[in-house]
């Protein structure tokens, strides 16, 4: 007997279709490490996920697939997204475009200000992964201070799962993203 594998959905998160396609800023942030592609995961057999919304309404979770022609291919992009210019590069990407982006659904009045970008240190899981923290300030808005985006990019083989998680009332903790993407690797190798 085949046992069910917990998800997201379980756990109390809700599900929201996300537009079909790519934005500018994907297609921006997949050539700060060298993708030619609309997104990080570009490849000729790819999926995105719907976006899922936490419980609490304050972090949401995206989540790109890509399978690309070799594992030699998987392996360049992981290698591309850890050399140390890709954070910046997301800054500026977040920088021109972020107001297009998250502005929505602040406060009216609410500004953003200048996005930083870190490497972020997270756990082990497929057979590579790198992490990039973008925090957004924002002022003008009683309930978020800053957005964070942790972009996660996770290979199992030649297969690459860009995970995005964009909190709104913290920054998300690291063992939250590592049980994620523990759990999208695993499923990366099968």
């Amino acid at each position: 007997r085949r046992q069910r594998q917990m998800c997201i959905r379980d756990r109390g998160w809700t599900e929201t279709p996300r537009e079909e396609g790519t934005s500018e800023l994907d297609a921006r942030l997949a050539e700060c490490v060298g993708v030619d592609g609309d997104r990080v995961t570009a490849a000729d057999a790819a999926a995105q996920s719907a976006l899922f919304t936490a419980p609490d309404g304050a972090l949401v979770l995206a989540q790109d697939i890509g399978v690309l022609a070799t594992e030699r291919d998987a392996r360049t992009v992981v290698a591309f997204t850890a050399e140390p210019s890709v954070p910046a590069c997301f800054a500026d990407a977040y920088t021109e475009l972020a107001t297009d982006v998250l502005a929505a659904t602040l406060t009216e009045g609410a500004e953003l200000g200048a996005p930083t970008a870190t490497r972020l240190q997270v756990g082990s899981a497929g057979d590579a992964t790198q992490a990039v923290r973008v925090v957004v300030p924002v002022t003008g808005d009683p309930a978020v201070v800053a957005i964070t985006l942790d972009h996660v990019v996770v290979r199992g083989g030649r297969a690459l799962a860009g995970l995005t998680f964009e909190n709104r009332a913290e920054e998300t903790p690291v063992e939250t993203i590592d049980a994620v993407t523990a759990a999208v690797a695993t499923r990366l190798g099968a």
